[in-house]
């Protein structure tokens, strides 16, 4: 019996290694019938053409792939020794995870290969193949995060407090608000000097053209961070009399609030007791990774909103943490920060709206307080909203924008089906959008050059009624299309594989539409080459193995998934309510314009490593 157990623990160890290799080393593309039927001699049976295609999948005949197979070996052979059926509540857990996981990553996969789900529901071959790779994938994730949870849960044990040496003291023992202010400055100064006065974004650029009135100051870019990038922009112009000057007063304000958000969350982690090791990597991740000076010195107004974000979350994890030590003053920066939430995006207030009733659960004889925190906050914001900006002129937003996804799969589906639609139906697409380019406009993971003919067209909001008429009809006819519009718009917020593109970063808005020479915005060509080393070092960084992970966002997406259901493994429901400001975000980066852009889901990405940090402290912690 022994012998016979033997021989299936081998077998099983093989079958997942080689399975997971499998995953890793397949061409993604579909085998078409048509295409391969000559290899078959003519031959139509399902076996024939299934050997055929497999024959052109399999990609696993190199050094790389074996070296990855024997590192797989061993990897299951460790699991399955040491670890596997040890915790049910980690099994469970795991067994989620591994399965979600996997299905992202085939999903993914096929939307990224294909730009539909081809790969995986073309023919009966691919079904099969597709499932025997989800396996491959399902199976690591599996193991992967069963270690991890176990590894965790043994080291919350382990109650031998290792002293720190005595830089680890200095740093964030003693001063972790001035070492983080001088290691983050330290690194970013080169960034600073290379790319001053800071880079102006498309979005930064249009929000001065709003501020002084040479474009129509809308409500499309959030008023309140439009008027306060501009004042003071005409402000630093006003005092040194420099463009330049005057957005250095404000990326360079920005950056000093960004390292203070910074320090501030390392002295949480000071009071969380936060392992050395995840303080180390935390501050290393903000000093070296590029992208963290990019945003902080970039004239945009995702930046601000990070930043009150981050203050919204601490804030709110600090409650969690000591109810008894929030003073009134904790209470007024809170209040501040949710008000900042709200007004400094034009979705914020609906992550404040469904976040901030959830700390009644950790509330005990404070309801009071934060029920008048919340009232104060949305009394405010109504207030400036709905009174003070009308009041002075400025319209409302673009409508556009609450309709990306149907304009999205509306393209979609003239893009693949136009010979299908009737005069009628397209008298109604043309109604609200630009019908003639709009198959030839359709990107697929950006709704932007879709939309925009709304508002290019000046369309009367009265044609969307016979539109959406037409929308819902397509829907019932090709659901599919829709499936998949949304699909290609929406799957790099849960594909880490997705590469990260190679634009948006440190660079000034020059399209004639937002720069109409109104300002003069130059960096020095002394220090071009700074500029183009450090870009370059970015793009590098984003292509090493684990590192170029930090750069996705599907990666971070994943990181969230992971901690919320590792609190249901431990059973601290309540922690739960701490991942809702978190969850908003990533939904309303799921209903945003661009695929996979980390401008949308960066708060999150400056939140979780602190939240992972506060997950290890609560974790011992009896009352919540």
């Amino acid at each position: 019996m022994k012998a016979q157990n033997h021989i299936f623990h081998k077998v099983t160890i093989i079958f997942w290694t080689l399975l997971t290799t499998l995953s890793f080393f397949s061409n993604r593309i579909y085998c078409d019938y048509d295409a391969i039927f000559a290899d078959t001699h003519g031959s139509g049976s399902f076996i024939p053409l299934s050997m055929a295609q497999l024959q052109r999948v399999l990609n696993g005949n190199s050094i790389q792939a074996c070296i990855i197979c024997i590192a797989l070996a061993f990897f299951y052979k460790y699991f399955h020794e040491h670890y596997l059926e040890k915790d049910r509540r980690i099994r469970n857990g795991s067994l989620f995870l591994g399965i979600t996981l996997g299905i992202c990553m085939i999903l993914g996969t096929s939307i990224e290969a294909m730009g539909n789900f081809d790969f995986i529901i073309y023919n009966a071959f691919t079904i099969i193949l597709a499932f025997i790779l989800f396996l491959g994938y399902a199976y690591l994730f599996y193991a992967a995060v069963y270690m991890l949870f176990d590894w965790i849960l043994l080291k919350q044990k382990d109650t031998t407090e290792l002293s720190p040496s005595p830089r680890q003291e200095l740093i964030f023992e003693k001063h972790p608000m001035i070492s983080t202010a001088i290691i983050v400055g330290i690194c970013w100064i080169p960034y600073i000097i290379a790319f001053f006065p800071g880079s102006v974004a498309w979005d930064g650029l249009r929000q001065l053209d709003f501020y002084i009135g040479s474009l129509e100051w809308t409500e499309f870019h959030p008023v309140a961070s439009t008027w306060l990038m501009g004042s003071i922009v005409t402000l630093g112009r006003t005092i040194f009399g420099s463009d330049n000057m005057g957005i250095f007063l404000y990326t360079g304000t920005q950056v000093i609030c960004f390292i203070l958000c910074i320090g501030y969350g390392m002295c949480l982690l000071k009071r969380w007791k936060a392992p050395y090791w995840l303080r180390t990597g935390i501050l290393a991740f903000f000093a070296i990774i590029p992208m963290w000076p990019s945003y902080a010195f970039t004239f945009i107004k995702d930046t601000s909103f990070i930043l009150v974000m981050f203050l919204y979350m601490m804030l709110f994890l600090e409650y969690a943490y000591e109810r008894a030590a929030f003073r009134w003053y904790k209470w007024l920066l809170f209040a501040l920060s949710a008000l900042g939430v709200c007004l400094l995006r034009n979705n914020g207030i609906h992550v404040v709206l469904l976040s901030l009733p959830f700390m009644l659960i950790f509330a005990k004889g404070q309801r009071l307080k934060i029920s008048i925190s919340l009232g104060s906050v949305v009394l405010i914001f109504f207030a400036f909203t709905k009174i003070l900006v009308p009041s002075l002129g400025i319209p409302g937003g673009d409508t556009a924008e609450m309709l990306s996804i149907p304009f999205q799969q509306t393209a979609r589906y003239v893009s693949y089906y136009e010979d299908e639609i009737p005069e009628d139906e397209k008298a109604a697409i043309a109604a609200v959008l630009n019908y003639d380019t709009l198959a030839t406009d359709y990107d697929p993971e950006v709704s932007d050059p879709v939309k925009v003919w709304y508002s290019r067209l000046n369309v009367d909001n009265s044609n969307l009624p016979a539109y959406l008429k037409v929308w819902f009809k397509q829907l019932l006819k090709h659901p599919w299309a829709y499936i998949e519009a949304t699909a290609n718009n929406i799957y790099g917020y849960f594909y880490p594989q997705l590469r990260l593109r190679e634009s948006g970063y440190f660079e000034h808005a020059t399209a004639p539409y937002v720069d109409r020479g109104d300002f003069d915005f130059t960096m020095s060509d002394s220090t071009l080459w700074l500029r183009s080393t450090l870009e370059n070092f970015l793009y590098a960084l984003a292509k090493l193995p684990f590192i170029g992970l930090l750069f996705t966002t599907g990666f971070w997406d994943w990181v969230l998934l992971i901690c919320s259901v590792f609190l249901i493994v431990i059973k601290k429901w309540k922690l739960l309510a701490a991942t809702v400001p978190l969850w908003l975000t990533f939904a309303v980066c799921l209903a945003s314009p661009v695929n996979a852009y980390i401008r949308y889901l960066i708060p999150n990405m400056m939140i979780l490593p602190f939240f992972i940090g506060w997950i290890w402290f609560m974790m011992n912690k009896k009352e919540v």
